[in-house]
């Protein structure tokens, strides 16, 4: 809990720990952690979340915070972003700001005050042959009696826009002389067309369309007239308190005028007046605020952390009890149940007598090895049988030997007397009273009699398949020692080898795939997939995502303090990290780290926009996705090593190049012509290099000064009187 820090009648220390600030109102103060949303919200395209980022994650009015795990940007609200309107719900009119486009099948249809989505039929009725409306086969088309001309091609549509085209596509066969039959074609490779992603064609046909059902065309939609079905409203439209929609329902679904089909997925009837949520446009209400009681009718949702209480007469946003579930309150994991893994929240203890065991990237509960704790089985005892679980196996010059319902130790095998024997034909004597012969009998016959006399008669056949009820389920018992249930796993399931039992597992899904590449996924919330990564590698993210990224060598290395050596003649160490608002600065024979000042040869988003050379120093050149400063590095020593070079700009791209990097980049050089025009030529992903340095319109004086302004972190390869060479992950 927060440390108090101020306050009516505080006497006590008011200064916060490192990374804290004492917040609060007169009355009371508490050490917090800074708010960083508290000197304003995020702006357009301005960074709000991703790997590492500590700013403020609220976004603006308007603009909402999407992108990847590495990097998330405040956009501009895309209200369809969250589905497409449904039928009878606002899509337009006065005032109206949420989605204007309607679900497959239906039109924006209404007046400027208001206007909704409805079927298409209502709006532009197409009428039908006599025999009713078009039945859809998919996959499927004509083979002859192709009609020319014939319906439309390569027609536009959006990607969920199939529907529409199926109606456009029978309503000319319907219009068309001769046309029995109409064929789809709604491509599934998306195109380049202004506002569509997908194209189609519709070809007509006649009545000598032959085998349809057996011409297979993939992507193809093949239209046909049925029996015409029954309109649910041709007996009227539903009224005032109707159902007029909900699962399962089979009415009419449209209401009489100034009636809208109102509820839930469940049940739905016609309201003259759409019921309004309190709560809407409504931000949920703090501590104190009244959520409900006698004749209260305003929003009752209370913030985060609090929940509504009080009696009848008076409710208001208390907070809430804080409730800790113990995940084995109603009892430990029984036998070959699941006690740990990713993304697992159950209980993590086995019942008594079995332990919690990795099985091929899964941690269930088994028995464990009887033989381990026992040893091999001794002389005489049990080592198998119906139901037995301890260690089936025998010490040293002994075999486990007997039946399905009992197996002992025995130092010599026994001797099968129907060994080199010939099973007994029907009426053999096959048993009894001081019988020592053989008692197996030939196929489809069975020993049977009394304690006295048996002999080899005919059997009932019954074949039990113990497969018959299903498949062995996940981490169900599949074979071992007296099993006889079915050792056949579901789909996707191994039956291996666990602590002496066999079980019904995942295949390790490292096995076949390998180790998991340079930005896969390799763990989170319900992830199966191999969680080891490629060597150079490591596994990091959050619980909700991880992925395999580049190993940072010099991270958890402690910074270098203020005049502390960071460089220099002699200086060895492989990674240097100055402290925050810190730089490696000085000459060639020795470097600190001082206080960063205002002289700068880096600058972000900006380019020249002429006077380049006829050469460059790299192109597509490709680098690792946290290694921008290594490329810059590199460009500066290209430009530094070129006496017509003045400016360099690195062009660091976005787009993947290939597996074994992420991004690529290019170096292009430039001349003194470019002078102050690339402070106004702004280029996204661009960053330009100053040769000669930048501090408020003045050139570098002090030429033996090396000053490192854009990097705090730097992998040294050489250091001489002349030239200095590194990279920086920032």
């Amino acid at each position: 809990m927060s440390e108090q820090c101020g306050g009516t009648e505080f006497v006590g220390c008011p200064r916060c720990q490192n990374g804290l600030q004492c917040e609060g109102s007169a009355y009371r103060q508490t050490c917090e952690v800074p708010n960083p949303c508290t000197r304003g919200l995020a702006p357009l395209y301005g960074q709000c979340g991703g790997f590492g980022f500590a700013g403020c994650q609220e976004c603006e009015p308007g603009l909402a915070c999407k992108g990847s795990a590495a990097m998330r940007t405040c956009q501009i609200i895309d209200p369809c972003d969250y589905g497409l309107t449904s039928m009878n719900q606002q899509c337009g009119g006065t005032f109206f700001t949420g989605c204007g486009q309607c679900q497959a099948d239906l039109v924006c249809h209404g007046d400027a005050r208001l206007r909704k989505c409805v079927p298409r039929a209502l709006v532009n009725p197409v009428p039908s042959l006599p025999a009713g409306e078009a039945c859809e086969h998919e996959a499927v088309s004509c083979p002859h009696d192709a009609l020319h001309p014939g319906g439309f091609h390569g027609k536009g549509f959006g990607s969920h826009q199939k529907r529409i085209a199926i109606s456009e596509c029978w309503h000319e066969c319907e219009t068309t002389p001769g046309c029995h039959f109409a064929g789809l074609h709604f491509y599934t490779a998306p195109v380049t067309m202004p506002g569509f992603t997908h194209c189609a064609s519709c070809y007509h046909y006649g009545a000598k369309c032959g085998a349809w059902q057996t011409t297979i065309k993939p992507d193809y939609t093949l239209l046909k007239a049925c029996e015409a079905p029954v309109d649910p409203c041709s007996h009227g439209l539903a009224q005032s308190g109707q159902q007029c929609g909900g699962a399962g329902f089979t009415g009419c679904s449209q209401c009489q005028s100034d009636l809208f089909c109102q509820g839930d997925a469940q049940m739905q009837t016609c309201l003259p007046l759409a019921v309004v949520d309190p709560c809407e446009n409504t931000s949920p209400k703090l501590s104190g605020s009244q959520c409900g009681g006698n004749g209260f009718t305003g929003c009752d949702r209370c913030a985060d952390g609090l929940e509504c209480q009080g009696d009848a007469w008076w409710k208001s946003c208390e907070l809430a009890a804080v409730v800790v579930v113990d995940p084995c309150a109603r009892g430990f994991t029984p036998a070959n149940g699941q006690c740990g893994g990713v993304g697992f929240d159950g209980c993590p203890l086995c019942h008594s007598g079995l332990e919690c065991v990795v099985v091929n990237a899964h941690m269930l509960c088994v028995a464990p090895d009887p033989c381990v704790s026992s040893g091999p089985t001794q002389s005489g005892q049990q080592c198998g049988g119906f139901g037995f679980t301890g260690c089936s196996q025998c010490q040293a010059d002994l075999f486990c030997q007997g039946d399905a319902q009992m197996q002992t130790c025995l130092p010599v095998a026994v001797v099968d007397p129907c060994e080199n024997t010939s099973p007994k034909p029907s009426g053999s004597q096959c048993g009894g009273n001081g019988f020592t012969g053989c008692d197996r009998c030939a196929d489809g016959l069975e020993c049977q009699g009394d304690s006295w006399w048996k002999s080899c008669e005919l059997a009932a056949v019954v074949v039990v398949d113990p497969c018959a009820r299903g498949f062995t389920p996940a981490n169900g018992q599949c074979g071992g020692a007296g099993f006889d249930g079915c050792q056949q796993c579901h789909s996707g399931l191994e039956c291996l080898v666990v602590n002496a039992h066999m079980l019904c597992v995942a295949p390790d899904p490292c096995v076949r795939s390998g180790p998991t590449q340079s930005g896969q996924q390799c763990g989170g919330f319900g992830f199966a997939g191999c969680q080891e990564c490629q060597p150079g590698l490591v596994c990091e993210g959050s619980a909700a995502m991880q992925t395999c990224q580049f190993v940072d060598p010099c991270r958890n290395l402690p910074a270098i303090e203020m005049n502390g050596q960071c460089g220099g003649t002699g200086f060895s160490p492989l990674c240097v990290s100055c402290a925050d608002g810190l730089t490696c600065q000085g000459a060639a024979n020795w470097m600190t780290c001082l206080p960063e000042q205002s002289l700068q040869y880096w600058f972000r988003g900006v380019t020249c926009p002429d006077s380049s050379l006829p050469r460059t120093g790299f192109h597509g050149k490709g680098f690792p996705t946290n290694a921008r400063a290594q490329a810059e590095t590199e460009c500066k020593d290209k430009c530094d090593g070129d006496n017509e070079c003045e400016y360099a700009g690195v062009h660091f791209y976005e787009n993947p190049m290939d597996p074994d990097f992420t991004h690529c980049a290019s170096c292009y050089m430039y001349s003194d012509r470019c002078e102050k025009k690339w402070r106004n030529f702004v280029r996204t992903d661009y960053s330009l290099y100053v040769k000669a340095g930048d501090a408020h319109d003045r050139l570098l004086e002090d030429s033996d000064r090396i000053y490192l302004s854009n990097a705090r972190t730097f992998h040294f390869a050489q250091v001489s009187l002349l030239a200095f060479f590194g990279f920086a992950i920032l």
